[in-house]
């Protein structure tokens, strides 16, 4: 299992015993060659090998608590086994001892991204590109991030230029998928996706969009598989969970979406809103209603002190029936908004007029989710399925 580097490296530390690149410099190449025997689907070998990478930062970290090497590679340690949060803190404290350390910022833009820290990545993204030449890995982060924000012109330019200067990126594949998607062409993002997991069949984000793309095609079976293997690779993401649990709300199965929605707040994501509203819906749809709105309340008194003229505060502050739908709606027209924003706002608004019984308001308000073309969004695909369920009924 050792490489010629890592053998190399060796034998320099007979007689460097503690000189601290040398500790990192191993653990990068063992770090490596993990990420090339995940690829080739050695999982329990990468593992082991991260495992050896990870014990070589500490101990160059413990040599010279200042060398940013050492912060960095645990940082790459960190995100490559799926843990954003921790890698970001490593990253922080390497740019804290070099702040041009332009792959820290790369690495900790990855980590924000994934953790859904949008416009954090994207300073990072924009400050690692600033500090270095052209890298394609930021050059992703910032492509995707400006994707998130709907800037899908900006993002095309970035995912294009990276695949220029790595044509094997897979990540770029991903990006050129999600903003392919958020124009409404999910079957051809499939193809981008199922080409970024050819090059890393154990990349969870080729599974776990391609299953996203599949809901909003309408495959929830489909979907279900692609986003239950990027758990296997990834089982402390949470969003992947939030995700699985939006495809059995979809097919109104609302135990099946409580239990993911749990699994994917006890991960502790960054942003838990999405979670508790979903959650909230959930126990409202199994009867459970009142137990809903306490839980949801409990949540709801702190996110509205820290953000109350968020949209996430409104929307909470809408389903626990401290903002009627009418004043609700009229606010959310008011203010040019995001198309995410919009449907976001009409979807819950719809979910509020079916637990007091409104079917006709809830209608309108789907339908008005449904058209406003944010299809990448979990409720799009939440509210066409109702839409369907309701026609089928009458």
């Amino acid at each position: 299992m050792e490489t010629r580097a890592v053998r190399a490296l060796n034998e320099a530390m007979k007689y460097r015993p503690r000189l601290p690149s040398l500790f990192t410099f191993r653990g990068t190449a063992q770090l490596q060659q993990a990420i090339r025997l995940k690829r080739e689907m050695e999982i329990d070998k990468a593992a082991h090998l991260r495992t050896l990478a990870i014990e070589d930062f500490r101990a160059a970290r413990d040599i010279d608590p200042m060398d940013p090497g050492a912060h960095r590679g645990l940082g790459d340690a960190c995100l490559e086994a799926g843990e954003g949060s921790l890698a970001a803190v490593h990253f922080t404290q390497a740019i804290g001892i070099n702040p041009r350390y332009s792959a820290a910022f790369v690495g900790r833009a990855r980590a924000r991204l994934r953790d859904g820290d949008i416009s954090g990545s994207l300073a990072d993204a924009e400050e690692s590109l600033r500090l270095g030449s052209p890298d394609p890995k930021a050059l992703v982060v910032r492509g995707r991030a400006r994707c998130a924000q709907e800037n899908l012109g900006g993002a095309l330019s970035d995912l294009s230029k990276a695949v220029e200067l790595d044509p094997r990126e897979p990540e770029a594949m991903i990006g050129l998928g999600d903003v392919k998607r958020e124009r409404g062409r999910a079957a051809e993002a499939i193809e981008d996706y199922d080409r970024a997991i050819s090059i890393d069949p154990a990349l969870p984000e080729g599974f776990h969009h391609r299953g996203n793309a599949q809901r909003e095609l309408g495959n929830g079976d489909l979907a279900v598989a692609d986003l239950s293997k990027a758990l296997k690779f990834d089982p402390g993401n949470p969003w992947i969970y939030y995700d699985r649990g939006v495809c059995a709300c979809n097919r109104q199965d609302w135990s099946d979406a409580m239990t993911d929605f749990r699994k994917g707040l006890a991960r502790m994501p960054a942003d838990p809103w999405p979670f508790w509203i979903r959650i909230w819906l959930a126990r409202t749809r199994l009867g459970e209603s009142e137990a809903a709105r306490e839980e949801l309340a409990s949540f709801a008194n702190d996110l509205a002190s820290a953000n109350p003229e968020k949209l996430s505060s409104k929307l909470v502050g809408l389903v626990l029936g401290r903002i009627p739908i009418r004043t609700f709606i009229e606010a959310l027209d008011r203010v040019p908004r995001s198309r995410g924003d919009l449907a976001r706002g009409y979807f819950y608004a719809a979910q509020k007029a079916l637990a007091e019984g409104d079917r006709i308001t809830a209608r309108e308000l789907l339908n008005r989710c449904v058209n406003a073309h944010a299809v990448t969004t979990s409720e799009d695909s939440t509210a066409a399925a109702e839409l369907r369920l309701i026609s089928a009924q009458h």
